[in-house]
């Protein structure tokens, strides 16, 4: 999805109360959620509970058309009565195509012990079934995460202070790449190796499945078309377009200093909106214990995965 403007909010953390007296690169345990079977946690909007997919791979938190109506979130006027076409904000830019949006405002976002007033959302008619929306990079980038999709656990932590070395609570064996992020897109990108040829991976976990484009294919001289053995298949994403794939498996791909062996990724018929070469998705998180360092740029994997240890608040 495309950026839009930051937010009339700066979201307020329960724990920000002793901010002057931290000390250097403090990290605080702000939040612990359960993550559910299908990737969401439950957050409240104007007090009311909504399931929202953990989506790092979306600029923008989005509620469907549905949960937007049933909270009785109404379109912003201030921004939500004109759209100025295909670089609008209220653009959803995916797989399978575009949507449009409107803004809407709810008084209260609460997730976990973190509170946002006068919070804006988009809304749209996105396919995710009984799911009520996604929460996306403009929330998520103001913490460091702590995600165990094997353990169903996640955690958000507030960073103060100034945080050049990186600080985790993370058992090792641990592996460590930088983000490649900027002011304009803080979605979490890292520079991967596919067959030695390098690449720009997106941490997707709204994306059930990891994939590459079929351009970033063709660059390692694989044709889509040609792989007869390899399963089609149909991949929805969160435009209105059915994309076509087809699974194959790479030999290695490295992220940081952690080889992957014999990776399945589906390649997809479909062009990248962006620098995206590759994405990461659930299939890939399963097989982690992901922290990403949002304090200090950097992504840290634990593989194989552990529990997160206790943190005294």
């Amino acid at each position: 999805m495309r950026p839009r403007p930051p937010a009339a909010l700066i979201l307020a953390a329960c724990m920000a109360a002793n901010l002057a007296q931290a000390t250097p690169c403090t990290l605080a345990v702000n939040s612990r959620l359960p993550i559910g079977e299908d990737g969401t946690i439950e957050v409240k909007i104007d007090g009311a509970p909504a399931n929202l997919v953990l989506d790092t791979g979306s600029f923008t938190t989005t509620l469907t058309t549905e949960a937007a109506n049933r909270l009785r979130l109404r379109p912003d006027q201030d921004t939500s009565t004109t759209f100025r076409g295909i670089r609008d904000p209220w653009v959803l830019e995916g797989i399978g195509g575009s949507r449009l949006g409107s803004e809407v405002m709810a008084g209260t976002f609460k997730v976990g012990a973190v509170v946002g007033r006068k919070f804006h959302l988009l809304a749209a008619d996105i396919p995710l079934g009984k799911t009520d929306g996604l929460l996306s990079t403009d929330f998520l980038a103001y913490y460091d995460i702590d995600l165990t999709f094997s353990a169903r656990e996640f955690r958000l932590f507030k960073a103060y202070g100034t945080c050049a070395r990186t600080k985790v609570f993370l058992q090792t064996p641990l592996y460590s790449t930088p983000l490649l992020q900027n002011a304009d897109d803080r979605r979490p990108r890292i520079a991967a190796l596919i067959e030695g040829h390098g690449s720009v991976a997106l941490i997707d976990t709204g994306a059930a499945h990891s994939a590459i484009f079929n351009r970033a294919a063709e660059s390692l001289g694989i044709n889509a078309v040609d792989e007869k053995t390899d399963g089609a298949l149909k991949v929805q994403g969160i435009g209105p377009n059915e994309v076509n794939a087809v699974r194959h498996i790479f030999p290695n791909v490295t992220i940081g200093d952690l080889t992957l062996r014999n990776m399945r990724l589906n390649i997809l018929a479909d062009r990248s909106h962006d620098d995206i070469d590759m994405i990461l998705g659930a299939d890939f998180q399963h097989r982690m214990h992901l922290w990403i360092s949002n304090s200090s740029q950097l992504l840290i994997l634990q593989y194989p995965p552990l529990p997160s240890p206790p943190v005294a608040p």
